[in-house]
């Protein structure tokens, strides 16, 4: 959805509803992020006796939110028409960070536990997340502030319902 209304946007300048549909996206991402970590949190507190394995469960929860919010600038730098730049919080970046950190580790013969792969994880995610939105802020034609802000809820709504349930059978496929 970000992608495609990004590209509508850019195309007839309509830059009010591009701010609107990134305040409203960073917005539902977050609180959705934010929720389904909690409630991943209730539901390992039941499934997972062992606090160990629950604590570095509840470690990587903390990075969802991050890795959700890097996806929605990428998707607008996407459409915004800087697709190979966009790869480069997610692709190369979140990665990279997580590569060499782990090297660094390996070469200094320190013990990659549980819990710091996890805080390296979140950490990369947080990282790709500032560039991210450095990089939408930097390649953005106007600046946004200097525009009112305007909704289409409806519109996306409509637009989005179909693109979720195809990706959602998407992942499922991919799962099985």
């Amino acid at each position: 959805l970000m992608v495609r209304k990004a590209s509508g946007y850019r195309t007839n300048g309509q830059w009010s509803m591009l701010k609107g549909l990134l305040y409203k996206s960073i917005q539902y991402v977050s609180t959705a992020g934010i929720l389904v970590a909690i409630l991943m949190v209730g539901v390992f507190y039941f499934i997972a006796p062992d606090e160990n394995k629950r604590l570095v469960v509840w470690l990587a929860l903390i990075g969802m939110p991050f890795l959700s919010l890097r996806s929605t600038f990428v998707s607008s730098l996407r459409g915004l028409n800087k697709v190979w730049l966009s790869q480069i919080p997610g692709v190369i970046l979140y990665p990279g960070l997580i590569l060499t950190t782990v090297l660094i580790i390996e070469a200094t013969s320190l013990e990659l536990s549980p819990y710091l792969a996890i805080l390296i994880n979140v950490g990369s995610s947080i990282c790709s997340l500032i560039l991210a939105i450095g990089m939408l802020r930097k390649y953005l034609p106007v600046k946004l502030s200097d525009y009112p802000t305007e909704y289409d809820l409806g519109d996306w709504i409509k637009v989005g319902i179909p693109m979720v349930l195809i990706a959602s059978v998407h992942t499922f496929n991919q799962k099985m």
